[in-house]
């Protein structure tokens, strides 16, 4: 364990070597143990083969390669232009978002508040399907190191529907029926 504090800065910092590259910065933690926590973590990380130096480029240029990827592995040209649509209508809302690691809850939620009193909440989960698969994919080609946040579709109500049994009604026929009968009504009765 390398920590060591700075006669300049408040905060720990860790300084350690790994397959003869080094690896120091701040802990930003003030207290030595917690510092010793921090620097065990990012040897882990390490370890498990994310780099901390590495740094992803920036959205615009790795929108066009993932455009040249869809067209080289034959996805249909409406799909395509769909995608860019999609991602051009996500990015544009972000307009402070320059590197995918900028991309956090806060922005995604931000998005979904604006672009619903634009549109139906069937656009913006689709929209937010093409931002999760591109950044899947950058992460797949090795342009990403990981996925920066996780996205959370809309959630939307379902039209009504019409209804020919009762919610009373439904549970003592379910049980009537043998098991593969069952799967099959409740499939049946779940999707009309």
């Amino acid at each position: 364990m390398t920590v060591r504090k700075r006669p300049d800065s408040p905060y720990w910092h860790y300084d350690f070597w790994y397959r003869g590259r080094r690896y120091k910065g701040s802990t930003k933690r003030t207290s030595k143990a917690r510092a010793q926590e921090y620097e065990a973590h990012q040897r882990e990380l390490v370890k498990g083969g994310y780099d901390p130096h590495f740094r992803s480029p920036p959205l615009k240029d790795l929108i066009p390669q993932y455009m040249d990827w869809l067209e080289a592995n034959n996805k249909s040209p409406a799909h395509i232009d769909r995608a860019r649509r999609g991602l051009k209508n996500v990015l544009n809302r972000m307009k402070w978002v320059r590197v995918a690691e900028d991309i956090r809850p806060k922005e995604i939620d931000e998005y979904k508040k604006q672009r619903l009193g634009e549109c139906s909440p069937f656009t913006v989960n689709t929209e937010l399907r093409y931002l999760r698969a591109f950044l899947k994919r950058c992460v797949k080609q090795g342009w990403l190191q990981s996925v920066p946040v996780q996205i959370e579709q809309v959630r939307t109500v379902g039209r009504g529907r019409l209804v020919f049994l009762s919610e009373s009604e439904i549970g003592p026929f379910l049980d009537k029926l043998k098991r593969w009968a069952r799967e099959a009504a409740g499939l049946i009765l779940q999707t009309g």
